[in-house]
């Protein structure tokens, strides 16, 4: 008869235990966070917009951290200095970036516990100019193509190309990159004989830091 006293009260313990711990307890964590990026490719000065959504319940109001792992990605990812939100009452959150090298991104929202978002790598292409000396010349005539490339690279190859009957661009001729004494850029200039009308552009491919820049289009109309 104890045994089974004993035993009743154990049970009656456990089942008050429960309750009661729940009184203290920390709410759930919410299930998943997200990161996205709009657009998902910018030219080198721009700035872009990451948003995510923090799911599951108590969303609302909860603090996100976000950080950052520049290319080449050899280091660890660091917290983005000022980079702090403070979620909707849906969950959702928003941050503008403005990076300089390609980076790879995520979110850390300070639940119990943290989640962290899958990383998002944001691209940083070269930022190509190009322009001609004379976009109506006549044919056989020599024209000065010119333009910069930012960030400085200098060494760095350029390719002229032209576009084809089928829309595609053939590389038409190569030239280099040359030191500029302002600002951060990398400037070039070469010469092309023009024997019809075409249409051109300038460029500058990927290394471990940027992503492939290309030029505005530009026309030469031979008369």
């Amino acid at each position: 008869m104890k045994r089974l006293m004993l035993l009743a009260l154990c049970l009656a313990a456990t089942a008050l235990a429960v309750p009661l711990a729940a009184l203290g307890a920390k709410p759930p964590s919410p299930n998943s966070i997200s990161l996205t990026a709009a657009p998902k490719i910018i030219t080198f000065g721009q700035k872009d917009m990451l948003s995510g959504q923090l799911k599951g319940p108590n969303n609302g109001g909860v603090t996100v951290q976000l950080q950052q792992q520049p290319a080449p990605y050899t280091t660890a990812f660091k917290n983005v200095p000022g980079a702090s939100a403070m979620t909707d009452n849906t969950g959702k959150y928003q941050f503008t970036v403005h990076p300089t090298v390609s980076t790879k991104y995520r979110s850390v929202a300070k639940t119990s516990p943290n989640l962290t978002s899958d990383a998002l790598t944001l691209p940083v292409r070269f930022k190509v100019t190009l322009g001609l000396s004379d976009s109506t010349p006549r044919a056989g005539q020599r024209v000065t193509f010119s333009g910069s490339c930012a960030p400085a690279n200098d060494g760095k190859l350029v390719y002229i190309q032209k576009r084809t009957s089928t829309g595609r661009y053939r590389t038409v001729k190569r030239t280099t990159l040359q030191h500029s004494a302002t600002g951060n850029l990398s400037t070039y200039s070469t010469k092309i004989t023009i024997g019809a009308d075409g249409v051109f552009r300038a460029r500058v491919l990927h290394d471990s830091m940027h992503a492939t820049g290309t030029s505005r289009s530009r026309r030469a109309t031979v008369h």
